[in-house]
């Protein structure tokens, strides 16, 4: 999967559950299934809701 279409997907899912899944050691933003960093590894996510 390409970088794009990844932020693609993170985005669009983000916005259907209102919740934003975010690495708490870089900061990156995950996709809701993603269970480790693409970016660094970590499995410590971070769930905020934003709606």
């Amino acid at each position: 999967m390409s970088v794009l279409t990844w932020m693609i997907d993170a985005v669009a899912e983000e916005k259907r559950d209102g919740l934003v899944h975010e690495c708490r050691e870089c900061g990156t933003t995950l996709r809701p299934v993603d269970e480790q960093c693409p970016q660094c590894g970590s499995v410590e996510i971070s769930h905020y809701d934003v709606s």
